[in-house]
């Protein structure tokens, strides 16, 4: 037999490696393996001190791949003289790496704010905790920059929460001048819960105050903090008649969060039902659901109604909402069939079907015939809605092609979300078929 040339040495590394019992060189292997990476390491390591930042960026990036050895290299580049470089190294540190925790308390006095803010929640990622962790960003809510103070502020519930210990600075924090300090303080004391009941007089005043940012997160706080308070529930109450929808949205969200002990806002949440809002709609009708069976029984037979009331918009807010308690899908999707020939109502009626997903199918024909028609909106709609749909809506994909290769179309937004939706149920006729 004639062996090929090409072969030859391939053949005698092979029975080399076989004489030496399989294991080609194992040792003189690690031995190289070991001196590249000591050299490649000195390369990245010079690397940092390179005029140009963006390399002396891009050697941290290797050096995150390099193990052990690269992780030492950038724990030493904490104290970089490069304030981004800094940065990168801090951001870079993985959860495990309890060693860089000295490095980054003394980077939590670092002069870039940047810097600072980035040590503080790298403190918070490594496991198992810091045992300084709690009160360095205790003390961070005090910090110059209302950024640090916000990354503290963030953080501090995963570093403690089950602890009181940092309820005092949070509730403190609550007067901030930044509003966005005051939010993430709110918000992390509603998750410390009860444990936090010092900050309910601080949370109270912030969700009183019309012009205050915090408001949402005050209203969270103050249901998971105290759900058994009639106070909070008057607060929540009158939150639900606001004239924001973000903050009635929230308010609804918060009644929830007290269950079965907000029975006496029952009432009032019926009422609301019929809220101009969509999303205030649905969250109402998912806190009566979450307040017990009663009340989400009451909440059916009401919405029921409202999905024949002379206001479109309602009854599209009360088809979405009975499906999202119920998810009866027919009685709301024909509510949504008939609306999609209402006016302003059909562009949301197309996004309540589209949130439906596959139990709006049976909208697949109506849905499909005002692909061709009506303003651009509508068409953008109607096909993220068939798309949405998915499998169910496949008897669309031929006209959704056409609207999506229609180069007379000047509006790029209707053919993208055409072309988008045909794509997506073709991919899922594709799948279904190669799994039969």
């Amino acid at each position: 037999m004639r062996v090929s040339a090409i072969l030859v040495p391939i053949m005698i590394i092979c029975i080399a490696g076989t004489a030496r019992g399989g294991d080609a060189g194992s040792l003189e292997d690690t031995t190289v393996l070991a001196a590249d990476t000591a050299i490649r390491l000195t390369e990245l390591k010079k690397q940092l001190t390179d005029e140009n930042q963006q390399k002396r960026l891009l050697a941290i990036t290797h050096l995150k791949l390099m193990g052990k050895a690269g992780a030492r290299a950038i724990i030493e580049a904490i104290e970089h003289a490069d304030p981004q470089v800094r940065d990168k190294a801090i951001t870079s540190i993985d959860a495990s790496w309890g060693e860089a925790v000295p490095a980054l308390i003394k980077a939590t006095n670092d002069p870039d704010a940047t810097v600072r803010a980035s040590a503080y929640g790298a403190m918070a990622r490594i496991r198992p905790r810091p045992r300084e962790a709690v009160g360095l960003l205790t003390k961070a809510l005090q910090d110059k920059d209302a950024g640090v103070r916000l990354t503290a502020a963030r953080v501090l519930y995963y570093c403690d929460p089950e602890n009181a210990t940092a309820v005092p600075a949070l509730t403190d924090a609550l007067a901030d001048a930044d509003r966005y300090v005051r939010y993430e303080s709110a918000r992390t004391l509603g998750s410390i819960g009860p444990a936090a009941r010092a900050a309910i007089p601080a949370l109270l005043k912030i969700a009183k105050n019309q012009g205050d940012h915090a408001r949402e997160a005050a209203l969270w706080a103050l249901a998971g903090i105290s759900p058994e308070s009639k106070d909070v529930l008057g607060v929540l109450t009158d939150g639900l008649q606001d004239h924001d929808p973000c903050i009635r949205t929230c308010a609804a969200a918060s009644v929830g969060r007290m269950g079965p002990r907000a029975k006496e806002a029952v009432d009032l949440l019926l009422e609301r039902l019929s809220d101009e809002d969509a999303t205030v709609c649905a969250t109402i009708a998912g806190t009566l659901k979450a307040i017990g069976t009663e009340s989400e029984r009451k909440a059916t037979t009401v919405l029921k109604g409202l999905m024949v009331d002379k206001n479109v918009s309602v009854r599209v807010n009360a088809a979405y909402a009975l499906w999202s308690i119920t998810k009866e899908a027919e009685p709301s999707v024909d509510a949504l069939i008939r609306a999609l020939d209402t006016g302003d109502a059909s562009v949301r009626a197309a996004q309540v079907l589209s949130l439906m997903g596959a139990d709006a199918k049976k909208a697949v024909p109506a849905l499909t015939k005002k692909l061709r028609v009506g303003n651009p909106v509508m068409q953008q709609n109607v096909a993220r809605a068939l798309g949405e749909i998915g499998f169910a809506a496949k008897t669309a994909i031929p006209d959704l092609r056409v609207v999506a290769q229609n180069a007379d179309d000047k509006d790029a937004e209707v053919r993208s979300a055409a072309f988008c939706a045909s794509s997506a149920i073709s991919r899922i006729e594709s799948s279904r078929a190669d799994g039969k």
